[in-house]
């Protein structure tokens, strides 16, 4: 209750006049959608991606806010230099800067911020009840070495099947999406078993023998 989603008109940032656009319709949008729900109180803007960096203070909040959660510059395709440049921005302009981890705390002290750390959590009671193996899991031959996540390219396909060549049995579950080319991670004892529904996350958790964080 009170959360509301807004889904701006999607413009690719293809040079300066696309940032622009897109810029102005992420404004437009947010406006509109105070206007619509009659969200007249007192405003505060959080801001999780850089790129947004040029709307702090313009809209018409009375403080800010950034959410630090990845090095979203070390990602590939991307204009390292111009957010870096928009993180700089948010870093010493935002009233309260968060980051997730310690090294990301340390980034934006570098950049003159005063960082609180709230490293991410995990929903306890819902990783704790025993459920039920996945289907899915029932062919596959154990032991199973496990990731559930998406599949970037902050993900090391090379230890993924370095883990693989080194088994005698098993077999390496993948679970989440691919934004990515997986065709390196075709190999005799890897399963990809795509994206899976939030609720059945933590029964392949539990399925597996091993769990990894192939980053």
């Amino acid at each position: 209750p009170g959360l509301h989603v807004c889904k701006p008109l999607p413009i690719p940032p293809a040079g300066p006049l696309g940032r622009a656009a897109q810029l102005a319709e992420l404004r437009r949008s947010v406006e509109g959608a105070c206007r619509r729900l009659g969200l007249d109180g007192t405003r505060v803007s959080w801001f999780s991606l850089p790129n947004a960096a040029p709307l702090r203070g313009k809209l018409g909040e009375r403080g800010s806010i950034l959410y630090y959660q990845d090095r979203y510059d070390a990602f590939s395709h991307v204009d390292a230099g111009r957010l870096r440049a928009h993180l700089a921005d948010l870093a010493r302009g935002c009233d309260v800067s968060v980051a997730t981890a310690q090294h990301l705390a340390d980034d934006l002290a570098e950049l003159g911020a005063e960082p609180v750390l709230l490293p991410h959590g995990v929903d306890v009671e819902r990783f704790a009840q025993p459920a039920p193996p996945p289907q899915d899991l029932a062919e596959l031959e154990r032991p199973l070495v496990g990731c559930v996540g998406l599949i970037d390219d902050y993900v090391s396909m090379r230890a993924l099947r370095a883990v693989a060549d080194s088994l005698e049995h098993g077999t390496v579950v993948l679970v989440g999406a691919a934004n990515v080319d997986t065709s390196p991670l075709q190999h005799p004892r890897i399963a990809l078993l795509g994206r899976r529904p939030y609720e059945e996350i933590p029964a392949y958790v539990q399925a597996f023998d091993v769990c990894l964080v192939p980053f």
